[in-house]
């Protein structure tokens, strides 16, 4: 799979060690919705915030709308892209990303 992303990438490999076990959610009432320009910019859309990313971007926009849980393992190389894991960080401190309450 390739992330699209290739700029400054960051390593997270002691994280990925626990990486069959952690899922991270949509919040139930967060909507997504992505587009897609042919301006080399794409548009994020969660709960009526807009997030512009660049269209190297797009297929992880795509999949954070089309599934409301994501095992990180398949997320995990994605957010080694830097503008991916900032999006996701900012998903995750607006309450649109959660991860699952340990039981």
């Amino acid at each position: 799979m390739s992330t699209g992303c290739s700029s400054r990438e960051r390593s997270i490999g002691s994280t990925r060690a626990s990486a069959p076990s952690l899922t991270v959610r949509r919040h139930p009432f967060s909507r997504f919705a992505h587009y897609g320009g042919d301006d080399g910019v794409d548009w994020l859309f969660v709960a009526g915030a807009e997030y512009r990313i660049d269209s190297r971007q797009r297929a992880f926009a795509q999949v954070l709308c089309q599934w409301r849980e994501l095992h990180f393992g398949f997320v995990a190389e994605w957010i080694e892209c830097e503008d991916c894991l900032a999006l996701m960080t900012q998903l995750f401190n607006a309450g649109h990303l959660e991860l699952p309450d340990a039981d």
